[in-house]
């Protein structure tokens, strides 16, 4: 995640979903693992443009406070937890003053408190996704995932994002399930997507999981551009 990006419709999507399942009761609260990197220099154009939004473009309250984030001064993710706390969604947001480096990896997950992995919506939010074999600070590698899903209680669903590669979408998505399912055992990935990036989620709990399901139909069908 980058400060710079923050507020488009990546943005939109994925924290209308934390909303929804907040506010349907499937979880307390939410903590985010933003992985937050430096901003750059580039030329890149972010997407806000709500009209080609996949989803959440009805929570109007969500539109509004990422539409003034992506054209205020103050661009930054810390003022998710101001949002969420007027509505009254407990947030918290694990080291925001920090970016995550390559180096500084392990201490970065190994700092993770029990606090944060309990009864809560982990979202985990790479730049790029898990990759891992190209191990540098955009990305999220297995043993970190694991890691975060062997700690979090029963009560917790794990949350992670992942970009689609250019020129593959159901071989890549079946690939990555299977690979999860391989590496992180007793995993049973979720997942929904809009064409452009995955979401996936994780948890231990079957009657959860299937809470989440019935959730995640409902909002394909209601948002037709999502999978």
């Amino acid at each position: 995640m980058k400060n710079q990006y923050f507020g488009d419709n990546r943005d939109l999507f994925k924290f209308d979903l934390v909303y929804q399942m907040v506010e349907e009761g499937l979880v307390e609260r939410f903590t985010y693992i933003s992985m937050l990197t430096p901003n750059v220099t580039e030329t890149f154009e972010y997407n806000a443009c709500r009209t080609g939004a996949a989803g959440g473009t009805e929570n109007r309250d969500l539109v509004d406070f990422l539409d003034r984030a992506a054209a205020g001064d103050k661009r930054e993710i810390s003022e998710l937890e101001e949002f969420f706390r007027n509505k009254n969604i407990t947030a918290r947001i694990y080291s925001k003053d920090r970016f995550f480096t390559q180096a500084d990896r392990r201490s970065y997950f190994g700092g993770i408190g029990q606090d944060l992995l309990t009864k809560s919506l982990i979202l985990i939010d790479p730049d790029r996704g898990l990759e891992e074999d190209v191990n540098g600070d955009g990305n999220l590698l297995y043993s970190e995932l694991a890691g975060i899903y062997e700690k979090m209680d029963n009560d917790s669903y794990l949350m992670f994002t992942q970009r689609f590669p250019y020129d593959l979408y159901a071989e890549y998505l079946g690939m990555r399930c299977a690979e999860i399912k391989d590496r992180i055992p007793g995993a049973q990935p979720v997942s929904i997507d809009d064409l452009d990036s995955i979401i996936f989620f994780l948890t231990r709990n079957k009657f959860l999981q299937s809470c989440l399901v019935n959730l995640l139909k409902d909002y394909a069908r209601h948002y037709r551009q999502v999978v």
